[in-house]
């Protein structure tokens, strides 16, 4: 008997979830207009200055950046019975900036890759403008609140210029390779909580990771103030990012 209580309970719970969805399943075009901070993760990698040298590079020490977005989605509700789960599909395009920072991200050169020879240190340049076609899924609606989905692919334009200084004024030298522009494509996936404060207005809340793939340096640059071709750094570059959104439904 006690269990049967407990079922029918669980039963009632779910049903005054779903129940309590109020109807923000309404078709239309929404712009979507939203920032925030980012953090650009740059895992360890190898440069080759020279022929005969091969130096370490250490996973960088990442610094707060910015990145804003503008979206234009078409929303098209899944489900006609006011059901507060996967009620609202919407497809359309975005574009993005990440950057905002002439150093992104730093860490320790060590030459021939020994951890005793850390002489050196470097300063990362990187910035990203995309353009993607994306999805977003409304998971839940609970009275005001929606728990959603998005996910997006597309074309990336990046920048990125490498760097790298002495830790003593001794050594003096260094390499240097100014900025290189390279496109490739572009992934991001997120999650967030959006607030309808209205039937066409609503605030976000939302987490967002992206891939940028490997991302190519200059092979031109100076090394110990000469010109020089070398065999051109890649780093494998991805950031995660919390932003505050505004979403108009038209």
């Amino acid at each position: 008997m006690i269990g049967k209580n407990v079922f029918h309970n669980k039963v009632v719970i779910v049903c005054l979830i779903a129940s309590a969805g109020i109807s923000n399943a309404q078709q239309g075009i929404e712009f979507v207009l939203d920032g925030g901070v980012t953090w650009f993760n740059i895992p360890h990698t190898t440069i080759t200055p020279t022929d005969i040298e091969t130096d370490y590079l250490s996973k960088g020490h990442t610094n707060t950046t910015g990145d804003v977005g503008l979206g234009i989605y078409h929303k098209q509700p899944l489900l006609v019975n006011g059901s507060a789960w996967f009620n609202t599909f919407g497809f359309g395009l975005a574009i993005r900036y990440s950057g905002f920072s002439d150093n992104v991200a730093n860490g320790n050169v060590y030459q021939f890759e020994q951890t005793n020879l850390d002489n050196y240190h470097y300063k990362l340049y990187f910035e990203n403008t995309r353009l993607l076609a994306q999805l977003t899924l409304d998971v839940l609606t609970y009275k005001q609140v929606s728990l959603y989905l998005m996910g997006g692919v597309g074309e990336g334009w990046s920048r990125l210029r490498y760097q790298d200084f002495p830790n003593e004024k001794d050594l003096g030298g260094g390499l240097s390779l100014p900025k290189e522009t390279t496109s490739r494509l572009v992934g991001d996936v997120g999650i967030g909580i959006n607030y309808h404060h209205t039937s066409h207005i609503s605030y976000s809340l939302s987490y967002l990771y992206t891939d940028y793939g490997h991302i190519t340096a200059n092979s031109y640059g100076n090394l110990n103030g000469e010109p020089v071709k070398i065999v051109a750094p890649s780093f494998l570059i991805d950031s995660h990012a919390l932003l505050v959104g505004i979403h108009y439904l038209a």
